[in-house]
């Protein structure tokens, strides 16, 4: 996000620059481009840098589900469900007696790869439940070993993520499958069940979503959107501009646009699955406030949250509550997982 504000300044230099007429295309096109590319955090890259192992993976001499006492564990190429030049990677790790015991699948957000929910194999072997689930880790598109490409604010995750499923089903027969997900992995669970085109898919198989977790959840595209835009003074048609042309760019199957629903209390009108919401109340990348008006408005009794307060005062708290707060987060995962 940081990177996104820094260029998202560049621009404005271009609009002051190249005049108003000229520039304001070329600003819009910036907010487009700096909202969806990033640059693919892949697996040596992390392990090349000292500083996200140590201060945003968490997973120091840490390099695969075996270093945590997860032995059986495979690596799995896959294709994407609709871009099937994509190529997808991930860990298939064989915890529970039979492969068609029920599966969790650990989803990252942007800018993250499979490394980082990898720590949270831990957190099931702590809770005793590690030999009732199988776990699937996956990198989607512009991460970890998977090909590089535009994410779409978790839209294309979200066909990443229909794919893994489909995968799991026919490779080893899961259907009963749990979501963890974390940032926008979460908006593209979210989006996977809210697309028609891709929820049908599931279906069709007899795939069941039986329980989700959503840690750090980004619940409202345009809502953030809206708040670094106004923390930046940036006008309001510069930003309408922005949002017309990723409302043509982030679409369905079939055209059309998903840019325009981007929010929970649309994404999830329709889901009965028990859902725990984790968030820090402090979060900036995912504000808590975006995500109390969305349950607010939902109003689901299926649907928990359990907040936490930047009681430990960290500068940094995105995806960092099993950091900070373990017995607690621990506690309520375990509680919901077992209800």
């Amino acid at each position: 996000m940081k990177k996104w504000i820094r260029n998202t300044l560049i621009g404005l230099g271009v609009v002051i620059t190249g005049g108003y007429f000229g520039g304001m295309p070329l600003l819009e096109n910036t907010v487009v481009d700096m909202s969806l590319d990033f640059e693919p955090h892949t697996l040596e890259m992390v392990f090349n840098d000292t500083n996200l192992i140590k201060e945003h993976y968490y997973i120091e001499g840490k390099k695969s589900p075996a270093d945590y006492g997860f032995e059986n564990y495979e690596e799995i190429e896959y294709a994407s469900v609709y871009d099937t030049a994509i190529q997808l990677t991930g860990w298939m790790v064989h915890s529970a007696v039979s492969d068609t015991a029920p599966c969790v699948i650990l989803s990252h957000g942007r800018t993250s790869n499979r490394l980082k929910p990898m720590k949270f194999l831990e957190l099931f072997q702590s809770m005793g439940l590690d030999s009732a689930y199988n776990f699937f880790i996956p990198d989607f598109r512009n991460s970890g070993n998977s090909s590089p490409a535009r994410t779409a604010f978790g839209n294309k995750f979200a066909e990443d993520l229909t794919a893994t499923c489909l995968m799991l089903n026919d490779r080893f027969q899961a259907k009963d499958l749990t979501l963890y997900s974390f940032s926008m992995g979460a908006t593209a669970s979210s989006i996977m069940l809210w697309r028609e085109d891709l929820n049908t898919k599931l279906t069709a198989q007899n795939i069941t979503i039986h329980k989700m977790i959503f840690d750090s959840a980004l619940s409202n595209i345009k809502g953030v959107l809206d708040k670094r835009g106004q923390e930046m003074s940036l006008p309001s048609s510069i930003l309408k501009g922005a949002y017309e042309k990723l409302s043509q760019e982030i679409i369905d199957n079939e055209g059309n646009s998903v840019f325009d629903k981007m929010y929970f209390s649309e994404l999830l009108k329709n889901v009965e699955i028990p859902t725990l919401f984790l968030h820090n109340e402090a979060d900036s990348p995912t504000p808590f406030e975006l995500l109390q008006k969305e349950l607010k408005t939902l109003n689901k009794p299926n649907f928990k949250l359990v907040s936490f307060k930047n009681e430990v005062k960290a500068e940094e708290v995105h995806v960092r509550m099993v950091i900070h707060y373990r017995e607690r987060y621990e506690k309520a995962v375990k509680d919901f997982l077992v209800l």
